[in-house]
């Protein structure tokens, strides 16, 4: 209530990433997998609270796996656990991983946002893997005071917008695994009530604390 949203800036999937030695292929195999090993899987995040840590309970929800987390203080310890076997999968961001799958000592199984990332096409999202209810984006936008008074709100919103789409700026976010959006202070509003509903359910259920 303190803020209101300006614009939606860009936003960046987590992609469900496993170690080459588990025998699975796809989501449907690692699902199963899960299912015939109950609480004997684990996955790592940057931390409780993260939204790593929220995507995979979010994935224990909608699938009916017991997968233990596993934090980690940041995401690159997260990441060098997974890559040494520690555990069995994670939520990773695109440039943290890309070059390992590359060279195949990680395996991308599934793309947790909305759509296909342009950076990684080949990698289906949950939705296409058959499994709903789990498109997470983390997303980067603009707020300011509740107070600010409107046409404020609006002029930022369109620099805002501007900004993101112009083809220098796209392409940095791209780099960096990230998709240029720039919304209306409406749609960004939209999504953070959605954001609010989304997790209040997960937190609910999983119990999920932040550090």
């Amino acid at each position: 209530k303190d803020f209101q949203a300006v614009s939606l800036f860009s936003q960046s999937p987590n992609i469900l990433t496993v170690h080459p030695s588990l025998p699975v292929k796809t989501v449907k195999d690692l699902v199963t997998l899960a299912k015939s090993k109950p609480a004997a899987m684990n996955y790592s995040s940057a931390g409780s609270g993260t939204t790593q840590h929220l995507t995979g309970e979010l994935f224990k929800l909608r699938t009916g796996t017991n997968i233990v987390h596993v934090p980690y203080k940041g995401s690159a310890p997260s990441l060098t656990a997974l890559l040494g076997g520690e555990v069995e999968m994670t939520f990773a961001n695109i440039p943290a991983i890309s070059s390992h799958v590359k060279a195949k000592r990680l395996r991308a199984l599934a793309n947790a946002g909305t759509k296909r990332a342009t950076q990684m096409p080949d990698v289906p999202t949950l939705k296409e893997s058959g499994i709903n209810g789990v498109e997470v984006v983390v997303w980067y936008g603009v707020l300011v005071p509740a107070a600010t008074p409107r046409d404020i709100v609006n002029t930022l919103a369109g620099a805002i917008a501007k900004a993101a789409r112009a083809p220098d700026m796209r392409q940095r976010l791209l780099d960096q695994g990230a998709e240029p959006v720039g919304s209306t202070p409406e749609e960004f509003a939209k999504l953070l009530r959605e954001e609010q509903m989304r997790w209040a359910e997960v937190v609910k259920v999983s119990g999920a604390k932040a550090d």
